[in-house]
């Protein structure tokens, strides 16, 4: 029984110049930001943000997107939760999907919250935009 519908990388590649619409994929990116939201609000982070690890609903909530693959998700305690919403990071190694990286991943620098939406932006980025060509 499958139980959600396709990821949005799935989705993204199988259109004509594998990438949604403007608005299809700003709309597509505002539910994963707020996913990313309410997983930072629990006291998460997720660590491997991209489009295989987002996905539709099914039938009635086909336009509903899920995130998925926690993963390498890390939680962070109630000191350091404290210190996220204050900028911090946590110490780590390269974790997740290169492309959608962040600069302090890539760095081998701790990684927080900010992390986890520096790399929803590459991933909105590349929905988008078709490969190889500037968004600007």
């Amino acid at each position: 029984m499958e139980l959600l519908g396709k990821n949005l990388a799935d989705l993204k590649n199988s259109r004509p110049n594998q990438v949604f619409s403007l608005a299809t994929g700003l709309g597509a990116s505002c539910q994963c930001l707020e996913a990313l939201r309410e997983l930072h609000r629990a006291g998460f982070i997720h660590r491997d943000v991209k489009p295989a690890n987002f996905a539709c609903g099914k039938n009635e909530r086909i336009r509903i997107i899920y995130m998925l693959d926690f993963g390498i998700s890390k939680r962070l305690s109630p000191a350091s939760a404290e210190e996220m919403s204050r900028g911090g990071r946590f110490k780590g190694s390269l974790q997740g999907t290169i492309r959608y990286a962040s600069i302090a991943c890539h760095q081998c620098q701790e990684l927080g919250p900010r992390d986890d939406c520096e790399s929803w932006l590459y991933m909105m980025v590349d929905l988008i935009s078709p490969m190889g060509e500037s968004i600007m």
